[in-house]
């Protein structure tokens, strides 16, 4: 699932934020990794619209500091998402966008 993915993707010491529900069944997680990664997990059951809003005026106001465009890979479908996730486990890019109606 996508926890267990978070967490195996994220550096030693890092930050990993789930939001949103899990579902009717939770995916499992290994605590184990979250601690010996000693790796920060902070949980939201979902946002606010002004979260939104705040985000998009965040990276309006540091587009001219941060390079934001060279985190997001190249959108990939479906088809081509666990290649872009295995990518990423590889450190050969920082965040895979998979986009559902691709193929």
């Amino acid at each position: 699932g996508v926890g267990a993915e978070a967490v195996d993707a994220a550096a030693w010491g890092g930050t990993f934020v789930i939001v949103g529900s899990t579902g009717p069944r939770p995916d499992p997680i290994s605590l184990g990794t979250i601690m010996g990664k000693e790796l920060n997990v902070l949980g939201s059951l979902n946002g606010d619209v002004g979260d939104y809003y705040n985000s998009i005026e965040f990276l309006r106001s540091t587009q001219t500091r941060f390079p934001w465009d060279e985190l997001f890979s190249e959108p990939v479908g479906l088809s081509g998402a666990s290649a872009a996730i295995e990518s990423m486990s590889r450190l050969e890019q920082v965040k895979a966008v998979v986009h559902p109606w691709l193929p």
